[in-house]
């Protein structure tokens, strides 16, 4: 995928968004991802909010936890914070493989055709394997 604006991309059908989930690695392209979708969609405001943060390193928090937990708050209702340890990706498959009923927003950062063709993007593997709409950005 080579968009170079957020796009969402949803199954044939779907019931409902009743939860968003981001996605946050501590990186610029997930902490973008969460502001344009905050940004393009208030309508949600009231859904309930799931902040997955995926450290790989044993640290507690990923730096600038404190100013997105904060930034959050004055967006929308209801906010979670589930904080995960290991590979960002088998952390994020695990969480969301079994859930329905919501939308998984996601930053994505430009890879080189190299690096593409050796491995998916996480977000790739997402739609393939997953039945959720996804909603994806990145940081140019």
């Amino acid at each position: 995928m080579q968009a170079k604006c957020p796009v969402i991309v949803a199954p044939e059908s779907f019931e409902s968004i009743d939860e968003i989930v981001f996605a946050y690695d501590g990186n610029d392209s997930s902490l973008v991802a969460i502001k344009q979708f905050t940004y393009l969609f208030p309508e949600f405001a009231n859904r309930k909010i799931t902040l997955i943060e995926i450290n790989k390193d044993d640290e507690f928090f990923i730096k600038g936890r404190p100013k997105i937990s904060d930034w959050l708050k004055t967006h929308y209702a209801k906010v979670n914070f589930k904080l995960l340890h290991g590979n960002a990706e088998e952390e994020l498959f695990k969480n969301i493989l079994e859930k329905k009923n919501l939308l998984l927003v996601m930053g994505a950062y430009g890879r080189n055709m190299f690096s593409t063709f050796l491995k998916e993007s996480t977000a790739e593997l997402v739609m393939k394997t997953t039945n959720l709409p996804l909603f994806i950005a990145h940081q140019w």
